[in-house]
């Protein structure tokens, strides 16, 4: 895939299982990677395995995409990096087992900003 080679590939929800697995991957056919998630140790982490194995760039934000308008504040975190983004893996997403009122409705906003709002603002 040569066509990778030197690409920026945006993964969110990138600090642990399928997203920490999509970011080697790209990396291994050359990618330029932006990791997102939340916590900021198991996203460092991610980030220097992602750098001393593949010698790819990788920029590490923490950012939790779940708040409000975080989407946009993602793209002012990229822009200040002076990045284009070429490939987007919208990884990032939560839900609740179990029965709807064991939880708040807080709990519920929270998901659907994130599965939704922040999906749709980053696509767009």
């Amino acid at each position: 895939m040569k066509a990778l080679k030197s690409k920026n590939v945006l993964i969110t929800g990138a600090s642990s299982g399928i997203g920490e697995a999509f970011s080697h991957q790209f990396a291994e056919l050359g990618a330029n990677i932006i990791i997102v998630a939340r916590s900021e140790n198991e996203l460092r982490r991610v980030a220097h395995a992602v750098k001393d194995k593949y010698k790819v760039n990788c920029y590490p934000i923490v950012l939790d995409l779940s708040i409000e308008n975080a989407a946009k504040e993602l793209f002012g975190e990229i822009n200040l990096l002076k990045l284009d983004v070429d490939v987007l893996v919208n990884n990032a997403g939560v839900g609740a087992i179990g029965q709807f009122e064991n939880y708040d409705l807080e709990r519920y906003r929270s998901m659907l900003q994130l599965n939704v709002n922040s999906l749709t603002g980053l696509c767009w």
